[in-house]
């Protein structure tokens, strides 16, 4: 199952949101971060198992380095996050969620690389001289 980027994110949120309001268990949060994790992890094992090809373009390279650094920070923010099972302290969660975002934002953007780099300029799409 791929990792769904924003969508995965928001639920995170919510469910931290719900866990610190008391409107789940922290068994139930707890399940949403090892479900997480495990997403992530798989995805961090087929990231490490691909080997990179000589005529990449500097901006795939960049993207691939953006996504190994996203894919990490994610998983580092689930276990920021684990923390709170150890003392209650919400600030595990509130700042765990702040590192997601910044995590989920990484993979976004390579996302965005990837459809950039698939798509003609709008000269070759129009066959158009670019001056």
């Amino acid at each position: 199952m791929p990792f769904r980027y924003l969508q995965n994110f928001l639920i995170l949120k919510e469910r931290a949101e719900k866990v610190l309001a008391g409107k789940i268990s922290s068994s139930e949060f707890l399940s949403t971060l090892e479900r997480m994790d495990a997403i992530l992890a798989r995805a961090q094992e087929q990231y490490n198992a691909v080997e990179i090809e000589e005529e990449l373009t500097p901006e795939a390279l960049r993207g691939i380095d953006v996504l190994g650094d996203g894919l990490s920070e994610y998983r580092c923010a689930l276990k920021v996050m684990a923390g709170f099972f150890s003392d209650g302290d919400p600030s595990h969660i509130q700042l765990g969620i702040e590192q997601a975002f910044i995590a989920n934002e990484k993979l976004i953007k390579v996302l965005h690389m990837a459809d950039q780099e698939g798509k003609p300029s709008s000269g070759e799409s129009q066959g158009n001289t670019v001056m």
